[in-house]
């Protein structure tokens, strides 16, 4: 931390930003990165979040500085702010402060390449320094994002899985389809692959071999089915019922029409020509049966009766006049 030239009395001490062994003839300036105070023997590096340039008695803080400003930061021994802090990500030569849906919680880590997606949150391109929440559209649960979260639950930060080829086959990529889930694709995780269905219990993407109706689909269906049932058969019978009020309706104003409120009338009128009528059909139906000896002998007998039937009136007539002068003379 101390030097002189030849000749000289006494050593004098470095001044800051520089440093010297002992017996050195000189002081050397501390390099990039480094800063020393007055008698100095080494230089120390900067701390994180802080640079120099070289030659300097201290660091500078990324922050504060004009040229850099908040969101920049350093990694230890920088001479330059080319990292960002917590809360920032780096796209080119700026830190853009994080916002919704951004995993900005290492120091340095997050860069516009590889800037890591939280769940349920989607990135277009691997140029694009904005993500937008699935919360607002159709599926959230499809955008699993990019960080510490994979379907199987075995992947390191900012890991996903890229295709449903193989659940070996990670990228890096922390956009697009590698924010989705392994059943889903299209701008913001939107559309199921192939071989794939939206499960509504599920709320995702789920592959078509674990299909299972649900309980309350099952009910619905059933419900559905009995509603049916039911509905046929009101039509039906509600289709008769139109038919018979028809007829009754017809009779009523055919009774109308003719002046006849009797009822009872009408209904014993039917039943005569309803006997009339089985009557008929008996004697024809005996006339049907009875051979021509037995018919031969039956017009005999109806002639007989005919010749005979007025005489035994008057005989019978006659009977009853005299018994009625005896009684009358006694």
């Amino acid at each position: 931390g101390y030097f002189s030239g030849t000749g000289e009395a006494s050593c004098a001490k470095c001044d800051g930003g520089t440093w010297s062994d002992e017996g050195a003839a000189s002081c050397a300036s501390c390099a990039s990165g480094t800063y020393s105070g007055a008698g100095a023997e080494t230089c120390t590096e900067c701390d994180a979040g802080k640079y120099s340039v070289g030659g300097t008695s201290s660091c500078e803080r990324c922050a504060s500085m004009v040229d850099y400003g908040p969101g920049f930061s350093s990694t230890e021994g920088s001479d330059t702010c080319d990292t960002c802090t917590v809360g920032y990500f780096r796209s080119g030569n700026d830190c853009v402060e994080c916002t919704d849906g951004m995993i900005c919680d290492v120091e340095g880590m997050a860069t516009l390449k590889t800037l890591p997606v939280a769940k349920h949150y989607y990135r277009f391109s691997e140029e694009s320094n904005g993500v937008y929440s699935c919360e607002y559209y159709k599926y959230p649960k499809n955008c699993v994002g990019s960080g510490d979260i994979t379907v199987n639950e075995s992947s390191t930060a900012s890991r996903r899985l890229a295709t449903t080829a193989s659940v070996d086959n990670y990228t890096d990529e922390t956009w697009g389809d590698a924010t989705c889930l392994p059943t889903a694709t299209g701008p913001l995780c939107g559309v199921c692959r192939d071989g794939s269905y939206f499960d509504d219990e599920k709320e995702q993407c789920v592959e078509c071999d674990a299909y299972a109706i649900p309980a309350h689909t099952f009910f619905v269906i059933c419900f559905a089915a009995i509603l049916l049932v039911c509905l046929a058969v009101y039509t039906f019978f509600r289709k008769q019922t139109q038919e018979l009020v028809g007829r009754m309706s017809g009779f009523a104003e055919d009774a109308m029409h003719r002046g006849s409120f009797d009822m009872q009338a009408h209904i014993e009128s039917a039943a005569e020509e309803k006997l009339d009528e089985l009557k008929a059909h008996a004697a024809a139906t005996i006339e049907d049966k009875m051979s021509s000896r037995q018919k031969s002998w039956r017009d005999k007998m109806h002639k007989l009766y005919t010749v005979l039937a007025p005489k035994i009136k008057i005989i019978i007539t006659f009977t009853q006049l005299v018994c009625g002068f005896g009684f009358a003379l006694a």
